[in-house]
Parts: structure tokens; sequence; C-alpha cells
């Protein structure tokens, strides 16, 4: 892998670009090459509805709102929205102390990092 994060496929001859992931509670990849929103019932969003994300349902959990938080990436950098949920979304950076994100406006969420819903914890990690 090439230092600028572009892959050469040996097979086909076509660079790629290496997207950061998100690790979900259960273990479950996310390729983070589209937006997501995740939440208890995240259809009820409207990116969803218009298909401009993919929900990501967490558990049942009281302080998880329908639609919790809006992540989208923008050239190879995720930002995360939370939807001004009253119980927060919340953010540690490579296990730092936990701070909680503005309602509504973007946060850069770097590798590394961990984004707290409710009870459930996701991870980011770079492209590989």
């Amino acid at each position: 892998q090439a230092e600028d994060g572009i892959r050469d496929s040996s097979v086909t001859g076509v660079q790629t670009c290496a997207l950061p992931i998100l690790v979900g509670p259960d273990g479950t990849v996310y390729t983070l090459d589209r937006d997501y929103v995740i939440g208890r019932e995240p259809t009820s969003h409207d990116a969803v509805r218009r298909a401009e994300a993919v929900p990501i349902v967490t558990s049942p959990d009281p302080y998880v709102s329908r639609a919790h938080v809006h992540l989208s990436v923008v050239a190879g950098t995720v930002f995360a929205y939370d939807a001004g949920t009253p119980s927060g979304t919340f953010l540690s950076a490579g296990g730092g102390s936990w701070g909680r994100i503005t309602a509504n406006e973007p946060t850069v969420v770097a590798p590394g990092s961990s984004l707290r819903i409710g009870s459930e914890v996701f991870t980011f990690h770079p492209g590989q």
C-alpha cells in the first residue's frame, strides 16, 4: 500500500482508495463509502427515506433516538452529526475522555476514535 492511501490491485491493475471503516458494538464492519444513519429506527430519517444514507439499527436502548446520528464521508474524512437527540452523541479520540458533539453541526471523527450512542460504542479505523 502506498503512503498516500492508494492501493494498487495487482490482479486488475486498478488503483483504489483505502476507505475508512466503522466497527459496530457487535463486531459488524461497515465500509464508509456512503452516508449512514444510526439509531433505533433510522429508516425514519429523511436521508434514509431518500436513499441517500444506509440505516444501521442499534439494539433497543431508551437513550438512543429513532434517528440518532448521521455519518457522512467527504474525501475520506468522516463527519458525525448528532440529530439533536436529548441524550446526545459522544466522541472519544483514541481512548481519551468522552465529549458531547454539538447537535446538527459536523464533527470530524478521526481514525481510532469511538462514538458512543446510548450504551453502544462504534469505533472508526483507517482504510486498509
